[in-house]
């Protein structure tokens, strides 16, 4: 797991954990060109026990969609 500053097109998600993998026995993914996987998950106690917010969390609590919206 490592911290990154998520952008995805003008938003940007600062300090957000990510889990890192170098092999990934999933066989649909092994149709498709692909360069990482961004997960959606549901907040959870085992994430919040560890400390990890999700993604939306983090989207929520750093305000980056009005952020987002300020700058347009």
């Amino acid at each position: 797991m490592i911290y990154e500053t998520l952008t995805i097109g003008d938003l940007v998600v600062k300090n957000q954990v990510i889990g890192m993998g170098n092999q990934v026995d999933i066989p649909l993914l092994e149709d498709v060109t692909w360069d990482g996987i961004l997960g959606l998950a549901y907040a959870n106690a085992n994430l919040k026990r560890l400390g990890i917010k999700t993604l939306m969390d983090n989207v929520i609590d750093q305000k980056s969609l009005v952020k987002l919206n300020e700058l347009n």
